[in-house]
């Protein structure tokens, strides 16, 4: 008797230890599926922190890429000035010269209209010039030579002046 209560026993704890294994199984089962949802939620918000920062990153990048094309459209809008106020003192310039160069075709005219007495060394001057800018360069530039024919024109005209006829108006 004392070997089936024994085995009763056995049995009982048997059952026991397998609703013990059970319940445990079960709460496992329950703490991964607590994990899983644990597990899938600290994805989603890793997911929803990704895109957050891939849309900064693309924020980021497009700034960027803005920030450098009005960097080259200022240098471009500078470059475009630079050259329009060079074309504009070039162009001042040769206007500048081509009056100089009429004035200068009436040195030495002694007539009715007048008198414009310059020295002869100076209009030799002003020819060599005149040719150093139109034919060729001879170690100036052509600009240089164009400011150097005005301000010897200008100072010609100064120093000599145009003297009109008497009544000349």
């Amino acid at each position: 008797m004392t070997t089936r209560k024994e085995d009763s026993d056995t049995d009982s704890k048997s059952d026991s230890d397998s609703s013990e294994s059970s319940s445990v199984c079960s709460q496992q089962a329950k703490e991964l599926a607590e994990d899983d949802v644990v597990q899938q939620q600290i994805q989603k918000l890793l997911d929803r922190r990704e895109e957050r920062n891939n849309e900064a990153r693309i924020r980021f990048l497009q700034w960027q890429r803005e920030q450098k094309e009005a960097q080259e459209e200022a240098k471009q809008f500078e470059a475009y000035w630079k050259r329009r106020h060079e074309e504009d003192r070039d162009l001042w310039r040769d206007k500048d010269f081509a009056n100089a160069v009429d004035k200068m075709s009436r040195a030495g005219y002694k007539g009715e209209h007048g008198n414009f007495d310059v020295p002869e060394e100076i209009i030799q001057q002003l020819n060599a010039l005149y040719m150093q800018i139109t034919v060729g360069e001879y170690g100036k530039s052509r600009i240089e030579c164009q400011r150097e024919f005005i301000k010897l024109t200008n100072k010609a005209i100064t120093t000599y002046g145009w003297n009109p006829p008497d009544g000349w108006q």
